[in-house]
């Protein structure tokens, strides 16, 4: 993984943004693909770790920003693993078409964090 940018400005993150840049779309399909073959790939410094826990702090998120949604980054569809099955539900949410996603599981491009406060 390469590290590039600025930190993101709030510990918001949105459901299918792999690579924190603000905007899901088909880069972050891509990396969901590329973590799942162990292939090299680059994120906005500051973003959690595909497949880390979102409740601790350990995915660079403060404890005290409680997180709605998948266990670990990077798993849009909520079934417990990032693989390639994540980003093809953000191409799906992309083109329009109905996600196939395990209740309970934020919509993809709805935030993961609840703002605190």
């Amino acid at each position: 993984m390469v590290i590039m940018g600025s930190p993101p400005s709030s510990p918001n993150l949105a459901q299918g943004d792999f690579n924190c840049d603000g905007v899901v779309n088909g880069e972050d399909a891509l990396l969901a693909g590329l973590f799942e073959g162990n292939l090299p790939f680059s994120q906005i410094f500051g973003c959690p770790d595909l497949n880390s826990p979102l409740n601790s702090s350990g995915a660079g998120l403060p404890d005290s920003a409680p997180v709605e949604g998948p266990e670990v980054f990077g798993d849009a569809n909520c079934d417990g693993e990032v693989n390639f099955g994540d980003g093809i539900e953000v191409l799906k949410w992309i083109a329009g078409l109905p996600n196939d996603q395990e209740d309970p599981c934020k919509d993809i491009g709805s935030p993961l964090v609840v703002p605190v406060g």
